[in-house]
C-alpha cells in the first residue's frame, strides 16, 4: 500500500507574489528585499508605460545598501535603516527576491569589498547607478535578477544619449547622508 503524501508535498509551489506576502508577514533576517523608491511623482504616469525612475536599495539583515554618486575617488556604497533612504524619494515598494546564505559578517565584508569598485565618481545615470548596484548585489546574495521594469528607463536614455547634457550623467551628488553610513 503506497504511503500517503504530506499536504506540504502535494501543494503546488507558491506564486512569486505569494511568497513575498508570506516572507513580509514572517520576515526572517537573511531574507533580501529589493527595495524600490519613486524619484519623482511623474512615476504614476510612467508606471503606466512600463518605465519609471526610481531609486533601489537591497534589504538584508535589518540593513539597506544602496549606491550613490559624488566627486570622491571612494566607496559610493552607503547603507542606512530600511526604507529611510537619504534625499527626496518616496517609497514605492518591496520585492522579495528570496534569502541569501550569507552570515551578516559576510554581506558587510563582501558590500566592503564591492566599495572599492563602486566609487561615488564612478556614478553614471544610463551606465552605473544605484538599480545596476541593487542588480548585481541582488544576484550575489540570492541568485536572483531584479525586475527589468527598474532600470528600463536608462536603455530608453541610452537611445538619446546624445541630447543629455554631461553634467547629469555624471557623479551627481547622492542626497544628504547624514543619516547613513558610506561602506
Amino acid at each position: 500500500m503506497p504511503e500517503e503524501q504530506s499536504s506540504a508535498e502535494t501543494t503546488q509551489p507558491l506564486r512569486d507574489q505569494d511568497q513575498s506576502e508570506r516572507a513580509m508577514k514572517g520576515k526572517c533576517l537573511n531574507s533580501v528585499y529589493l527595495n524600490v523608491y519613486n524619484l519623482t511623482n511623474a512615476n504614476r504616469v510612467l508606471q503606466k508605460l512600463g518605465i519609471g525612475a526610481f531609486h533601489t536599495a537591497i534589504e538584508v539583515f535589518d540593513s539597506e545598501f544602496a549606491f550613490g554618486g559624488h566627486a570622491y575617488s571612494i566607496t559610493g556604497i552607503f547603507s542606512t535603516k530600511p526604507k529611510c533612504p537619504p534625499g527626496l524619494v518616496t517609497f514605492n515598494r518591496s520585492i522579495y527576491l528570496g534569502r541569501t546564505e550569507l552570515s551578516k559578517l559576510n554581506v558587510l565584508e563582501m558590500v566592503s569589498a564591492l566599495g572599492k569598485s563602486w566609487l561615488g565618481n564612478s556614478y553614471h545615470l544610463l551606465d552605473r547607478n544605484c538599480n545596476h548596484f541593487s542588480q548585481i548585489l541582488a544576484f550575489i546574495l540570492t541568485g536572483r535578477n531584479t525586475p527589468d521594469w527598474i532600470n528600463r528607463i536608462t536603455k530608453l536614455g541610452s537611445a538619446f544619449r546624445w541630447a543629455i547634457p554631461n553634467r547629469l550623467l555624471s557623479h551627481p551628488q547622492t542626497p544628504s547622508v547624514d543619516d547613513a553610513t558610506r561602506i
